[in-house]
């Protein structure tokens, strides 16, 4: 496996994101195909069993949280991909925003 030799680029106003924003929804297509097809067990349960109950589980704690604070907040749709970021909150700067809009672009997509 050839090791990626990734660097930020250095104008203004520029931004590595790697994959491409265009490819995507490709890439979670192609993730979710993979996942589905996955069969094997984590003690004695079924791993498309164990990740049904995760997801559900990842899905209801922040709807129930969420609701407490606006009750019209529709429930999330089960079957939907989940797009998930990380960033440590006290560097929070342009970059981080431009993450975040992205995932929501894709979450809405």
């Amino acid at each position: 496996m050839k090791r990626a030799n990734y660097r930020a680029p250095r104008e203004h106003r520029r931004a590595l994101i790697v994959p491409r924003p265009a490819d995507l929804p490709d890439v979670i297509r192609r993730n979710r195909r993979l996942l589905a097809g996955y069969d094997f067990r984590v003690l004695g349960r079924d791993i498309q069993t164990l990740r049904r109950s995760a997801r559900r589980t990842f899905l209801a704690i922040p709807y129930h949280c969420t609701k407490r604070l606006d009750p019209y907040v529709r429930e999330p749709d089960p079957a939907a991909p989940i797009v998930l970021t990380g960033h440590q909150p006290e560097l929070y700067h342009p970059g981080v925003w431009l993450k975040n809009f992205l995932a929501g672009h894709l979450a809405t997509a």
